[in-house]
């Protein structure tokens, strides 16, 4: 069938023109939003020459393969009114509970602006180091500079939250900081503290300083979205231009500075002195608790619930208590993945050990969490064990960060505060229980230096794995998790409609040639790419699930379609962590596009962990 007629017959049997409210499409699927599901004929749908069809997340999606790009465009060709690829889809944001979807948008909201933050917060450790330590006096221009810079986006975080509010909300960002800017104003400022203006005699305007503040923005701007998109909807289009922005103005900035932000203030108060009073209950079993549990909130995707509370202490007292105990759990998982490389005789283990240790000293724990942390029960222990006594010690002696960043060891500095020997003896008691813990455990109760395995070597049950006799092999583009298709939360994928491959949960940020071959396809949203071996296998990689949404948002491509790779060169660079905020599941599917070609496609493993450049499928 001629791709003129397959688009006709695709408008038709989805319910015509008018039942359309959006269409897009992604590597391998056309993405319908429909007025109306019930108009769709699925039946004389699934006779045309497609792959198949899928409801999903408010979309229905009609599985084309490698030639959806050109059906896109030729229903575009069509139908003009479809050329709508930047219409904003929220359908995604509807899914999950309502407490599950307020914390998806919160972590993303907080996670967009967070490298300005780790350089202002790195900027501060540094000035609170030098000051200190007594290295300069507190009088010294460059300690002013440094203030300056430090203070830049941790005053003014609102303005940054109001930018990272409006696209999650999908509103206009200007309008949106323009809602930030009136809740600090000078005039504002600098009356506070003194009663409260009356509007029209009667409603008071509270005098707060809203500077680095969190939770009243993010509450401001999502109801600005509203007001701005209703009036937007509502005013007649000629007027739109002048009076949605005016009205969103007058309605918006009076309720914010009247209400929601004094309330939100007030909230956070009340969270942050209700924390401070339990961690005050018992220091040390706070920092125990916050050090040790650490590396379990990873493993169940919940750290990043922690970051709003840290950011509540920052704006309340002007410091956190939370973050010099994530500081030290983050740098035990690191040793536990140091003591293992030392403990363990073969070299290829004792490599990949090293770099996971290097990688965590560094920041990025994903690589000792899952490829040494949570496979061997030493490391666990001494992580916990040792993470949970330096936080306590820490906590103990006062420690204090007056700033927020990541936790590495180049960004010690900031988690130092004005008691920096805190983290210094906290880092030390860490250090030498998570070793020699680790050490114990795996030299006299689980023989981790005789047992310890890695995928590449042996199947999880203990069983060798015989090498391929002959075959053409894929290697592993990404190192993280092994899982089969069937697992795959997506049908498209679980029942191989695209061919037989195997899925990848990530552990770092970079996608790699799965062999020596050329770039034949990239989609424009860099979530997606297609990989011609040299010997003729087409590989398609494709960067979790439903993240087309995204729209090329976290994701880098390092390379062009015809450029030609060798095995492991970069191919894409993307954002994991934020994809993760974002409420996106981040599993990578590698898939053989042309496997009718073959005879087999066989999994070298089908699950545990895996590294960049190992084998994982050989085709026959």
């Amino acid at each position: 069938m001629e791709r003129e007629e397959l688009a006709k017959k695709l408008m038709e049997h989805v319910g015509g023109i008018e039942n359309i409210k959006s269409l897009s499409h992604c590597m391998t699927r056309l993405r319908f939003f429909l007025v109306d599901d019930g108009k769709v004929c699925e039946e004389e749908l699934k006779k045309l020459p497609i792959l198949g069809v899928q409801r999903q997340g408010g979309q229905y999606q009609v599985i084309v393969g490698n030639d959806v790009s050109r059906v896109y465009k030729e229903l575009v060709k069509q139908y003009p009114k479809l050329g709508g690829e930047n219409l904003t889809d929220q359908a995604g944001e509807k899914k999950g509970t309502l407490v599950s979807r307020m914390l998806a948008a919160l972590t993303a909201i907080l996670v967009m602006p967070l490298s300005a933050v780790i350089g202002s917060g790195l900027i501060m450790g540094i000035r609170y180091m030098f000051t200190t330590l007594h290295i300069l006096p507190a009088e010294s221009p460059l300690i002013f500079l440094l203030t300056v810079i430090g203070n830049s986006s941790l005053y003014f975080f609102p303005f940054l939250l109001a930018v990272s509010a409006a696209k999650r909300f999908h509103t206009n960002v200007y309008m949106a900081i323009g809602i930030a800017a009136a809740m600090l104003d000078p005039n504002l400022i600098a009356r506070v503290g003194e009663e409260p203006v009356r509007l029209f005699g009667a409603l008071p305007i509270p005098m707060n300083n809203y500077g680095s503040s969190v939770i009243p923005i993010i509450l401001a701007v999502w109801f600005m979205s509203k007001v701005y998109g209703w009036l937007e909807e509502k005013l007649p289009s000629m007027v739109t231009v002048i009076f949605a922005p005016l009205l969103t103005f007058l309605i918006v900035t009076p309720v914010n500075l009247i209400l929601i932000a004094p309330l939100a203030t007030y909230l956070t108060t009340y969270v942050s002195n209700g924390l401070e009073w339990l961690i005050n209950l018992n220091l040390g079993a706070a920092g125990f608790v916050i050090g040790a549990t650490r590396p379990l909130l990873v493993l169940v995707g919940l750290h990043h619930a922690i970051r709003p509370l840290q950011y509540m202490q920052l704006e309340t007292f002007g410091y956190t208590t939370i973050s010099p105990a994530t500081f030290i759990s983050t740098m035990s998982q690191a040793t536990a993945a140091f003591a293992t490389a030392v403990l363990v005789k073969d070299r290829k283990n004792k490599q990949i050990a090293t770099s996971s240790a290097v990688s965590g000293y560094l920041g990025i724990t994903e690589p000792a969490l899952y490829g040494i942390i949570f496979k061997y029960r030493a490391a666990l222990a001494g992580c916990v064990i040792g993470g949970g006594l330096g936080g306590m010690v820490s906590l103990m002696m006062g420690a204090k960060a007056f700033s927020q960043g990541m936790p590495s060891i180049l960004t010690t500095p900031v988690f130092m505060g004005d008691k920096p020997m805190s983290i210094v003896c906290g880092f030390a008691v860490m250090f030498v229980s998570t070793f020699g813990i680790t050490w114990f455990l795996g030299k006299s109760v689980f023989k981790l230096e005789d047992h310890i395995v890695f995928t590449d070597d042996i199947l999880k049950t203990g069983a060798a794995k015989e090498e391929t006799a002959s075959g053409l092999l894929v290697f592993s583009p990404v190192s993280g998790r092994l899982c089969k298709l069937e697992d795959i939360h997506d049908e498209t994928f679980s029942t191989e409609i695209l061919g037989k491959g195997i899925g990848i949960i990530p552990n770092e940020n970079r996608i790699a040639a799965p062999a020596d071959g050329v770039v034949n396809s990239v989609f424009h949203t860099n979530h997606a790419l297609g990989f011609v071996t040299e010997e003729g296998l087409e590989v398609l990689i494709h960067i979790g699930l439903d993240t087309v949404k995204l729209e090329g948002e976290f994701f880098t491509p390092k390379c062009k379609v015809g450029d030609r790779m060798k095995k492991g060169d970069v191919l894409i660079e993307f954002d994991r962590e934020r994809i993760e905020a974002a409420g996106y599941d981040t599993t990578v599917v590698i898939v053989i596009s042309n496997t009718a070609a073959y005879g087999s496609i066989e999994p070298e493993f089908e699950e545990g962990a895996i590294f960049t450049g190992e084998k994982i499928l050989t085709v026959k």
